[in-house]
């Protein structure tokens, strides 16, 4: 997976001795990171949208969604 490649890049020896909890939550953070990046960016280009509330595919309720397919 793309950003638990590059956390685990990022954080070099110490992703050995991680916690697998540690590193989902830095991945979470880092995912969240570049949201809020890109949702300034599409504000600054004029694009209109929900961006208050968005499509989060680490959110509970997409995972909970996924859960229920595969139940």
């Amino acid at each position: 997976m793309p950003i638990e490649h590059k956390v685990v890049e990022q954080i070099g020896e110490a992703s050995k001795t991680a916690g697998k909890v540690e590193i989902r939550k830095k991945c979470r953070n880092y995912a969240l990171k570049f949201v809020d990046r890109q949702r300034d960016e599409f504000r600054r280009l004029g694009v209109q949208g929900d961006f208050e509330h968005p499509y989060l595919t680490l959110s509970a309720e997409y995972e909970n969604s996924i859960v229920d397919s595969f139940h």
